[in-house]
């Protein structure tokens, strides 16, 4: 099994270029399932994916954590 995480969107941007928000989004990867939880605050995560070459029509689900904005406003 092969598990990918790849961090789109949080509250700190450790790499020169990309942004932080108070906010969170992971892309998840397991074999051939890609999972997006959660989608942050703003457009962010979408610019950090564009950013890592992370083409977003790949993901097969999305799912929400909860229904407070830093985690479903993106």
């Amino acid at each position: 099994m092969r598990i990918n995480l790849t961090t789109l969107c949080e509250n700190t941007a450790a790499e020169v270029g990309f942004l932080a928000e108070w906010g969170w989004s992971i892309l998840v990867q397991v074999n051939d399932e890609t999972v997006l939880f959660d989608t942050g605050t703003s457009s962010i995560a979408v610019r950090i994916a564009d950013k890592r070459g992370v083409d977003l029509h790949s993901i097969d689900t999305i799912v929400l954590s909860h229904a407070h904005k830093d985690h479903t406003g993106g």
